[in-house]
């Protein structure tokens, strides 16, 4: 789709009209990656964050202005899980739950140096048959190399904005430029790419910059494109209770459900193969509004692909709080699963077909939308 078009739609509000783009992407969904919904598990093993590295820069330990975890939020309990827990964790998810693709999530934590990071990757390659990504924030290209010769093939980065003044200012001394250098930087060496933009972000200093517009939302999903992104992680903003975005800007508690569905739409027609997860911070707003059973079924109409479970232990699963109301909902369990293929089965769609069986998700078969029973 052309900028103007996609445009055209993020300023539509006709219910009917709406529907009308909902059926298109459904029907492009439909057609190029079938009726299939897949269930990743992601677990959280870190809430330390220190901030960011802008390529060679000093470490800042402020970090984002719209995160909870952000290092200056001293009301959080922080913890760490031990490398051989990490392990046996997704060992267990991949062998015992079924999951065949698994995201390990932290802040910005350098406790866990790239070698640390390596022999884990290892260790579960060697114990499991899962595709792995990243999601710690920026590292070396030398520190991405080593993760990718471990094992590792997939990175989580959000760009959360194309908009490079609102960019630079939820990120105190970031550039946009180079959060996209370390995205062509992942590819390069072969990474598949999950990123995408946060909607409904607000303004610290709406009197200096503007809150984000439908244009540059427009631009996003045209960045997507341009990334040569396979996973389109896109969610609303979500408040976190004690970050600094939600003290400066205390009345926008959370992005529209409805905008994010017509991204989820808009990002399927524009780019018909690309994996797009109802994200946990959509769940978190639809919760509040319309229900979680409702906004997942509302996600795969428009156009979404998969769901994330938290596999994170519960004694640390409360504390990673990225946003008011994160992981409610969506912890792995068996009522958490079947009230996942209740929406599925209910929207006439299909759990991934190699899900809990003894096969492999190739990086390939990820990137060509496919499952590894489709061959």
């Amino acid at each position: 789709m052309e900028r103007a078009e996609i445009v055209r739609w993020l300023k539509e509000n006709n219910p009917e009209k709406l529907q009308e783009l909902y059926s298109m992407a459904c029907s492009v969904k439909r057609r190029v990656l079938k009726n299939t919904v897949c269930v990743h598990g992601i677990i959280e093993f870190s809430n330390y964050c220190f901030g960011g590295r802008e390529s060679g820069e000093k470490y800042r330990n402020d970090g984002c202005l719209y995160c909870g975890l952000r290092g200056g939020n001293s009301n959080l309990v922080r913890y760490r899980m031990r490398p051989e827990d990490i392990v046996s964790l997704a060992v267990y998810a991949a062998n015992e739950l079924g999951f065949k693709m698994l995201v390990l999530q932290s802040g910005i934590d350098f406790y866990y140096s790239t070698e640390t990071l390596t022999e884990i990757i290892k260790e579960i390659r060697r114990q499991a048959r899962v595709l792995i990504f990243l999601s710690i924030g920026e590292r070396t290209r030398i520190d991405y190399q080593k993760l990718w010769d471990a094992g590792a093939r997939g990175m989580l980065f959000r760009f959360e904005t194309s908009d490079t003044l609102l960019y630079a200012a939820l990120h105190p001394g970031g550039k946009l430029e180079n959060r996209l250098k370390h995205l062509r930087l992942m590819k390069e060496i072969g990474f598949i790419l999950a990123s995408g933009p946060m909607l409904g972000i607000p303004s610290p200093w709406p009197e200096k910059i503007s809150d984000q517009t439908l244009e540059s939302i427009a631009d996003d999903i045209l960045l997507m494109k341009d990334l040569g992104v396979k996973m389109a992680t896109l969610g609303p903003y979500v408040q976190a209770p004690d970050a600094v975005l939600a003290r400066l800007r205390p009345e926008v508690k959370h992005g529209e459900a409805e905008l994010v569905l017509k991204v989820i739409a808009l990002t399927r027609l524009t780019m018909p193969g690309v994996r797009i997860p109802c994200t946990t911070a959509l769940e978190a707003v639809g919760r509040e509004t319309v229900g979680i059973e409702n906004i997942r079924r509302q996600a795969i109409k428009a156009g979404a692909t998969a769901f994330m479970l938290s596999l994170t232990p519960p004694e640390f699963f409360q504390h990673y709080r990225l946003y008011k109301g994160k992981n409610e909902g969506c912890f792995m369990s068996r009522k958490t699963m079947n009230d996942l293929l209740k929406v599925i089965r209910g929207e006439k769609s299909e759990l991934c077909a190699s899900f809990g069986k003894k096969s492999e998700l190739s990086s390939d078969d990820f990137n060509q939308g496919l499952c590894v029973e489709e061959h």
